[in-house]
């Protein structure tokens, strides 16, 4: 009986000192209201603070803001149908707008959330903390100096930029341009051109409707269907490519290569990896695979108009094998094989269909294989 009257006692005052932060809590937090007309924009510049952004239905802006009475120093005013709100010191924001709104949000540190999906233009800079957004019908840029970026679907131009952080992005219907220091990077979708930079995360984009650009310190890159040229390179990390309509530039420093369902010419190199590139198409460019330390699998189909050249270098400084075939393996006849015996070098050339685009095949240690491709 007494464990339990003194169980009921702690229960109670937990409860009653929840009861008086929470109302505390309350007071700290003041609220103004401004009527404005859809369209309009908010600005905000704190020192400090994490801010929310809701969406409500009524032609309202609603802010409430953590106040310290030592120090009254937030201002906010009204110009027609703009917001301004300024704050020397660290205070919190949570901010109701239509719907249809600009936002400008600029924090010295602390994190940005925008929690419902919104219309208008959406710019947003922190020093430090987190950004997520929802779907934004609008231009949108975000910027953050060490956090994590990652927002819905967006109608508009996209620029996202962190220091270190990963930046996840849905659809974008425009130019997309993702840059971070050292995280991951995702996008699904890109209606228009893709630049994407990592100091050294991984990149996994697909459905490019124009040109894309990647580059990463040392991260492993996946790219699909891509419609326009593409730039790809990587300091170390593996590179998978499925659907390239026009080809373009890959480069990695010492991963392997994978290139499915390709059109047009491609530049592959790796410095010690495995190359494996399947032509639905060779177009009228020369293209150039090659790879320090690995073996290259070409897949080309067999009514292509091609020449391809095999090279296989320093063979005999590796292994003991003395005959070509077992260095260059291929479905097709070879219009010219030689080997120089000085240099331990390997080389074969095939004209398909009576030749065409060149092909060069290029190993320094390891060995080539062209298959007739299934498609």
């Amino acid at each position: 009986m007494k464990n339990k009257f003194l169980f009921t006692v702690i229960l109670t005052s937990i409860c009653l000192l929840i009861f008086v932060i929470k109302t505390f809590a309350q007071d700290e937090y003041n609220t103004q209201s401004f009527k404005v007309n859809k369209g309009g924009n908010i600005k905000l510049e704190i020192s400090g603070g994490d801010v929310q952004v809701k969406t409500g239905k009524d032609n309202e802006v609603k802010i409430s803001n953590s106040e310290d009475d030592d120090y009254n120093n937030v201002t906010i005013y009204q110009d027609g149908n703009n917001i301004t709100i300024r704050s020397d010191y660290y205070t919190d924001f949570v901010i109701t707008v239509p719907s249809e709104f600009n936002l400008n949000l600029n924090t010295s540190g602390g994190d940005v959330q925008v929690l419902n999906n919104i219309k208008g233009r959406v710019r947003i800079s922190t020093a430090g903390g987190e950004i997520e957004l929802k779907d934004v019908s609008g231009e949108l840029t975000a910027t953050t100096a060490g956090g994590n970026i990652s927002c819905g679907n967006v109608k508009g131009d996209t620029k996202l930029n962190s220091s270190g952080g990963d930046v996840v992005a849905g659809s974008v219907e425009g130019e997309c341009i993702l840059n971070t220091g050292g995280g991951n990077v995702i996008v699904k979708n890109v209606t228009k051109s893709l630049s994407v930079s990592t100091g050294g995360g991984n990149v996994d984009c697909g459905n490019v409707g124009s040109d894309i650009k990647v580059s990463t310190g040392g991260g492993n890159i996946s790219v699909n269907n891509i419609s326009g040229e593409m730039s790809v390179k990587t300091g170390g990390g593996d590179i998978y490519g499925n659907s390239i309509s026009k080809g373009g530039s890959i480069m990695t420093g010492a991963g392997n290569v994978n290139l499915n369902n390709l059109s047009g010419y491609v530049k592959i190199t790796s410095g010690a990896g495995d190359i494996s590139a399947e032509f639905v198409s060779v177009g009228n460019n020369k293209s150039y695979i090659t790879t320090g330390y690995g073996n290259i699998t070409l897949y080309i189909p067999g009514n292509a108009k091609a020449t391809i050249t095999a090279t296989v270098k320093w063979a005999e400084v590796w292994s003991d094998k003395k005959d070509i075939s077992e260095y260059i393996l291929s479905d097709f006849k070879p219009s010219k094989e030689d080997y120089n015996k000085k240099r331990g070098e390997y080389h074969a050339v095939y004209d398909l269909n009576g030749g065409g685009t060149r092909i060069d095949l290029e190993t320094s240690i390891g060995n080539i294989e062209i298959k007739k491709s299934k498609r």
